[in-house]
Protein backbone atom coordinates (compact mmCIF):
# COMPACT_ATOMS: atom_id res chain seq x y z
CA UNK A 1 0.00 0.00 0.00
CA UNK A 2 1.27 3.94 -0.61
CA UNK A 3 1.49 5.82 2.11
CA UNK A 4 -1.14 8.64 2.93
CA UNK A 5 -1.17 11.96 2.16
CA UNK A 6 -0.56 13.01 5.60
CA UNK A 7 2.81 10.93 5.68
CA UNK A 8 4.04 12.29 2.13
CA UNK A 9 2.89 15.31 3.73
CA UNK A 10 5.95 15.11 6.76
CA UNK A 11 8.56 13.37 4.47
CA UNK A 12 7.66 16.72 1.98
CA UNK A 13 8.50 18.98 5.62
CA UNK A 14 11.18 17.32 7.06
CA UNK A 15 12.86 17.47 3.22
CA UNK A 16 12.60 20.98 3.20
CA UNK A 17 14.06 21.33 6.46
CA UNK A 18 17.20 19.59 5.64
CA UNK A 19 17.54 21.61 2.52
CA UNK A 20 16.52 25.18 4.09
CA UNK A 21 19.19 23.80 7.18
CA UNK A 22 21.82 23.08 4.82
CA UNK A 23 21.48 26.23 2.69
CA UNK A 24 21.36 28.36 5.91
CA UNK A 25 24.97 25.89 6.57
CA UNK A 26 26.25 26.66 2.88
CA UNK A 27 25.55 30.18 3.19
CA UNK A 28 27.13 30.98 6.65
CA UNK A 29 30.21 28.91 5.46
CA UNK A 30 30.44 31.47 2.40
CA UNK A 31 30.21 34.25 4.74
CA UNK A 32 33.02 33.04 6.96
CA UNK A 33 35.04 32.04 3.75
CA UNK A 34 33.99 36.06 2.44
CA UNK A 35 35.14 37.70 5.40
CA UNK A 36 38.60 39.21 5.40
CA UNK A 37 39.94 38.85 9.04
CA UNK A 38 41.97 41.94 10.27
CA UNK A 39 45.56 41.70 9.46
CA UNK A 40 47.90 42.94 12.34
CA UNK A 41 49.47 46.71 11.39
CA UNK A 42 46.22 47.46 9.41
CA UNK A 43 44.60 50.73 9.94
CA UNK A 44 40.55 50.50 10.09
CA UNK A 45 38.55 53.06 11.43
CA UNK A 46 35.99 52.49 14.06
CA UNK A 47 33.14 53.93 16.16
CA UNK A 48 33.54 53.68 19.56
CA UNK A 49 30.56 51.56 20.68
CA UNK A 50 31.68 51.89 25.16
CA UNK A 51 34.10 53.40 26.85
CA UNK A 52 35.10 52.28 30.62
CA UNK A 53 38.35 53.45 32.30
CA UNK A 54 40.01 49.79 31.77
CA UNK A 55 39.04 49.51 28.17
CA UNK A 56 37.43 50.83 24.98
CA UNK A 57 35.09 48.99 22.95
CA UNK A 58 34.44 50.05 19.04
CA UNK A 59 32.73 48.36 15.89
CA UNK A 60 35.22 48.44 12.88
CA UNK A 61 33.06 46.15 11.00
CA UNK A 62 34.65 43.01 11.98
CA UNK A 63 32.88 40.17 13.06
CA UNK A 64 33.65 41.49 16.60
CA UNK A 65 33.54 44.35 18.74
CA UNK A 66 37.33 45.93 18.92
CA UNK A 67 39.36 46.28 22.44
CA UNK A 68 41.10 49.21 23.16
CA UNK A 69 43.50 48.06 25.93
CA UNK A 70 43.94 50.35 29.44
CA UNK A 71 48.08 50.94 28.66
CA UNK A 72 47.42 52.04 25.30
CA UNK A 73 44.74 54.13 26.84
CA UNK A 74 47.17 55.16 28.93
CA UNK A 75 48.96 56.58 25.90
CA UNK A 76 46.67 58.80 24.86
CA UNK A 77 46.97 62.78 25.58
CA UNK A 78 44.77 63.39 28.62
CA UNK A 79 42.88 65.90 26.47
CA UNK A 80 41.92 63.82 23.91
CA UNK A 81 40.96 60.61 25.98
CA UNK A 82 38.45 63.55 27.97
CA UNK A 83 37.09 64.38 24.86
CA UNK A 84 36.18 60.71 23.19
CA UNK A 85 32.47 60.08 23.12
CA UNK A 86 30.05 56.90 22.59
CA UNK A 87 29.27 57.61 18.90
CA UNK A 88 33.15 58.85 17.57
CA UNK A 89 34.69 57.99 14.85
CA UNK A 90 38.48 57.45 14.56
CA UNK A 91 41.26 55.58 13.25
CA UNK A 92 42.96 52.57 14.95
CA UNK A 93 45.62 50.18 14.05
CA UNK A 94 45.14 46.46 14.36
CA UNK A 95 47.99 44.91 17.35
CA UNK A 96 46.34 41.81 18.11
CA UNK A 97 44.09 40.30 14.89
CA UNK A 98 41.19 37.70 16.52
CA UNK A 99 42.21 34.40 17.36
CA UNK A 100 39.98 31.31 17.97
CA UNK A 101 39.51 32.64 21.42
CA UNK A 102 41.48 36.27 21.64
CA UNK A 103 39.61 39.11 21.20
CA UNK A 104 40.51 41.82 18.07
CA UNK A 105 43.21 44.57 20.00
CA UNK A 106 44.14 47.67 18.59
CA UNK A 107 45.57 51.00 19.16
CA UNK A 108 44.04 53.88 18.93
CA UNK A 109 47.37 55.77 19.84
CA UNK A 110 48.95 54.17 16.83
CA UNK A 111 45.99 54.48 14.66
CA UNK A 112 46.43 58.65 15.08
CA UNK A 113 49.41 58.08 13.40
CA UNK A 114 48.51 57.14 10.58
CA UNK A 115 48.12 61.04 10.04
CA UNK A 116 51.74 61.62 10.44
CA UNK A 117 52.60 58.57 8.23
CA UNK A 118 50.14 60.18 5.11
CA UNK A 119 52.14 63.04 5.86
CA UNK A 120 55.38 61.73 5.60
CA UNK A 121 54.33 60.41 2.00
CA UNK A 122 53.18 63.60 1.00
CA UNK A 123 56.20 65.59 1.64
CA UNK A 124 58.09 62.37 0.28
CA UNK A 125 56.18 62.99 -2.94
CA UNK A 126 56.29 66.86 -2.99
CA UNK A 127 59.92 67.32 -1.79
CA UNK A 128 58.71 69.59 1.49
CA UNK A 129 61.73 70.69 3.41
CA UNK A 130 60.75 70.16 7.13
CA UNK A 131 62.10 71.92 10.38
CA UNK A 132 62.18 68.96 12.79
CA UNK A 133 63.46 68.46 16.74
CA UNK A 134 66.81 66.14 17.17
CA UNK A 135 65.62 64.10 20.20
CA UNK A 136 67.94 61.36 20.20
CA UNK A 137 70.82 59.68 18.53
CA UNK A 138 72.54 56.03 18.01
CA UNK A 139 75.93 55.09 16.51
CA UNK A 140 74.16 55.17 13.00
CA UNK A 141 72.79 58.55 13.74
CA UNK A 142 70.20 61.07 14.62
CA UNK A 143 66.12 60.24 15.93
CA UNK A 144 64.26 63.03 15.25
CA UNK A 145 60.82 63.39 15.98
CA UNK A 146 57.87 63.83 13.15
CA UNK A 147 54.14 64.61 14.85
CA UNK A 148 53.56 60.85 16.36
CA UNK A 149 56.32 59.37 15.02
CA UNK A 150 59.95 59.42 14.65
CA UNK A 151 62.39 59.16 12.15
CA UNK A 152 65.80 58.40 11.66
CA UNK A 153 68.44 60.56 9.93
CA UNK A 154 71.77 58.63 8.80
CA UNK A 155 75.42 59.53 9.67
CA UNK A 156 75.87 59.57 6.08
CA UNK A 157 73.02 62.46 5.62
CA UNK A 158 74.33 64.59 8.79
CA UNK A 159 76.48 67.59 6.99
CA UNK A 160 77.55 68.35 10.34
CA UNK A 161 79.94 65.39 10.98
CA UNK A 162 81.15 65.06 7.47
CA UNK A 163 84.80 66.71 8.21
CA UNK A 164 84.73 64.90 11.62
CA UNK A 165 88.27 63.38 12.03
CA UNK A 166 87.45 60.60 14.44
CA UNK A 167 84.38 58.35 16.17
CA UNK A 168 84.59 60.83 19.26
CA UNK A 169 84.11 63.70 17.42
CA UNK A 170 81.59 62.71 15.25
CA UNK A 171 79.42 61.83 18.25
CA UNK A 172 80.79 64.72 20.01
CA UNK A 173 78.72 66.77 16.85
CA UNK A 174 75.82 64.71 17.08
CA UNK A 175 75.56 65.06 20.84
CA UNK A 176 75.23 69.14 19.72
CA UNK A 177 72.18 68.78 17.96
CA UNK A 178 70.09 67.06 20.67
CA UNK A 179 67.40 69.54 21.29
CA UNK A 180 68.10 71.71 18.12
CA UNK A 181 66.00 71.92 14.82
CA UNK A 182 67.25 70.83 11.89
CA UNK A 183 66.12 71.48 8.17
CA UNK A 184 65.22 67.98 6.92
CA UNK A 185 64.02 66.49 3.78
CA UNK A 186 62.20 62.63 3.76
CA UNK A 187 63.72 60.54 1.06
CA UNK A 188 62.04 57.22 2.64
CA UNK A 189 58.79 55.57 4.07
CA UNK A 190 57.66 52.53 4.52
CA UNK A 191 54.84 51.90 7.19
CA UNK A 192 55.16 47.84 6.88
CA UNK A 193 58.95 48.41 7.75
CA UNK A 194 58.43 51.35 10.30
CA UNK A 195 60.93 53.11 8.15
CA UNK A 196 61.02 56.96 7.70
CA UNK A 197 64.35 58.20 6.89
CA UNK A 198 65.29 61.75 6.46
CA UNK A 199 68.18 63.46 4.94
CA UNK A 200 69.65 67.16 6.24
CA UNK A 201 72.11 67.15 3.19
CA UNK A 202 69.18 66.38 1.06
CA UNK A 203 67.94 70.24 2.54
CA UNK A 204 71.12 71.80 2.49
CA UNK A 205 71.60 70.74 -0.91
CA UNK A 206 68.28 72.58 -1.96
CA UNK A 207 69.17 75.76 -0.39
CA UNK A 208 72.53 75.92 -1.65
CA UNK A 209 71.29 74.93 -5.31
CA UNK A 210 68.60 78.06 -4.66
CA UNK A 211 71.50 80.62 -3.78
CA UNK A 212 73.50 79.75 -6.66
CA UNK A 213 70.10 80.66 -8.42
CA UNK A 214 69.72 84.30 -7.04
CA UNK A 215 73.17 85.46 -8.08
CA UNK A 216 74.18 87.37 -9.72
CA UNK A 217 77.94 88.62 -11.32
CA UNK A 218 79.50 91.16 -9.19
CA UNK A 219 77.14 90.30 -6.00
CA UNK A 220 79.75 90.07 -2.69
CA UNK A 221 79.50 87.16 -0.33
CA UNK A 222 80.75 86.01 3.27
CA UNK A 223 81.49 83.02 4.29
CA UNK A 224 82.98 80.91 6.96
CA UNK A 225 85.85 78.17 6.43
CA UNK A 226 84.64 75.28 7.85
CA UNK A 227 87.46 72.82 6.70
CA UNK A 228 91.31 73.54 5.52
CA UNK A 229 93.27 71.34 3.30
CA UNK A 230 96.65 70.98 1.71
CA UNK A 231 95.03 72.55 -1.54
CA UNK A 232 92.51 74.81 -0.34
CA UNK A 233 89.82 75.94 2.17
CA UNK A 234 86.10 75.20 2.21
Amino acid sequence: MGKTPIERSDDSTNTLSVVKTGTMRFEHMLSDYEYEHPKKGQFLEGEIVHIEEEEILLDVGSKCDAVVSRNDINNLDEELLADLERGDRLPVCVVHPPGVEGDLMVSISKGFELEDWERAERCLTCGETLDLEAVDLNRGGLVVAFGRLYGFVPNSHIPAIQNARNYQQVEARKVEKIGSRLSLKVIEVDRDQNRLILSAEAAQREVRLRRLEELKPGNVLKGKVVHIVSYGVS
